[in-house]
């Protein structure tokens, strides 16, 4: 009777507002489902992620991302390694019913809080495993029934398993009634690593051509943020003039731009694409990046991730720089990827800079052996951590999986 009562009140809340209906024209195709909901930027990344790893894992398992608490761009739609993501509706029993008989989920994976209240628990009458992943205290706090309390405890106890980002995200959440054998304790969700494929030898011969000049790369350079990087270099090879910079575009520039931005300096610089090799007399060389972007990431100890000083691009990945052992800098716009700079930048594995001049700054102190090595070994055990979380949460999904199918 207490849970009727509470909901019914929940219910009359929301149902102030006016009922949306389910509209997409996506079609639910036969398999297996999983139901990611991403509460930020950086869940959304981490579940498109997970999305791809299951997906390599469980050949025919399809991946739906609904997405809430932040503004939608186009960007954010895209699926990458999931099959859809689109934004879940107001959590009323008419939208509810209608996602769930749409969709059929064979699994929940729900992140952060900010709970649904008739979605979970809608979800949990019919018998779908539900887990909660990077469980943290504004999340549990902030989460639906702010005006109802005793929400937030009935929609935790819809998950068989909570992921908790911390001692006193899991001491809040036994207050709250949930049993401790539910609960682990583990880093925060983040995008695992997972670096291309790197010939060893290949960058053992690159390092020998270059004749033990110091390297550092500016990768993802955008065509409006390249007259920064080019001053930045500028600037610190005035205090080692062998320094040699590696430049390669972000998306929607070209190499050609790049060359012309460099050319207009009047820079010595070879086309690494085109063949062409580097002498003691270069100071850049263009590659294109795409699928040996891993070799110049061994080659160069401290890696710039481009396409981060000027707004509207949203930054770029770090995890794959950071697991090769690069040093990285980065700019102040990184939306898409906040969450992941934020924790690197945390454990000291990463350094952010806003203009030129900080660029520049910040290449002279980690061109330095020893402090780009520090800084690569702090990267590396996030990075480890990060996986670890990640392998938890997909082996617990086949397990899940693989009951239900048994069932």
């Amino acid at each position: 009777m207490a849970r009727s009562l509470t909901l019914a009140a929940y219910r009359a809340l929301q149902a102030r507002g006016r009922e949306s209906r389910l509209t997409t024209r996506m079609q639910r195709p036969e398999g297996e489902l999983i139901w990611m909901h991403a509460t930020s930027h950086g869940r959304l990344a981490a579940m498109q992620d997970v999305a791809r790893r299951l997906k390599a894992q469980r050949p025919g398992v399809y991946a739906l991302i609904t997405i809430s608490e932040f503004t939608q761009t186009e960007a954010e739609m895209v699926p990458r390694g999931a099959d859809w993501v689109y934004p879940f509706g107001p959590d009323t029993p008419g939208y509810t019913a209608e996602f769930l008989d749409h969709w059929r989920p064979d699994l929940c994976i729900w992140t952060g809080g900010y709970f649904l209240p008739n979605a979970l628990m809608s979800a949990r009458d019919r018998g779908m495993p539900m887990i909660l992943v990077d469980a943290d205290e504004n999340g549990v706090r902030s989460s639906a029934g702010r005006w109802i309390p005793t929400l937030a405890g009935k929609s935790l106890s819809c998950f068989d398993r909570i992921f908790a980002s911390g001692n006193a995200t899991a001491e809040r959440l036994i207050r709250k009634g949930i049993p401790m054998e539910k609960i682990a304790i583990t880093a925060p969700l983040q995008i695992s690593a997972n670096p291309p494929s790197v010939n060893e030898d290949h960058v053992d011969e690159t390092t020998q051509m270059l004749a033990g000049r110091l390297v550092w790369m500016a990768a993802h350079v955008q065509s409006d943020e390249v007259g920064m990087v080019l001053d930045a270099h500028a600037t610190a090879a005035r205090l080692s003039h062998r320094l040699l910079l590696v430049l390669t575009p972000g998306r929607g520039t070209t190499t050609a731009q790049l060359r012309e931005a460099v050319d207009a300096r009047g820079l010595r610089c070879v086309d690494w694409d085109e063949g062409e090799e580097p002498d003691d007399f270069c100071q850049v060389i263009i590659a294109e990046g795409g699928a040996e972007i891993g070799h110049w990431y061994r080659v160069a100890p401290v890696v710039f991730l481009g396409s981060s000083l000027t707004p509207g691009h949203g930054g770029s990945n770090p995890f794959d720089a950071a697991a090769l052992g690069s040093a990285v800098l980065y700019g102040p716009n990184v939306r898409d990827h906040l969450a992941v700079y934020t924790r690197l930048a945390s454990a000291g594995a990463a350094r952010i800079v806003k203009d030129a001049e900080g660029l520049a700054t910040g290449v002279m102190r980690l061109i330095a052996p020893d402090n780009a090595a520090s800084m690569a070994l702090a990267a590396w055990e996030v990075v480890s951590e990060g996986a670890q979380i990640t392998d938890q949460l997909l082996d617990l999904v086949q397990d899940l999986l693989d009951q239900r199918e048994g069932a």
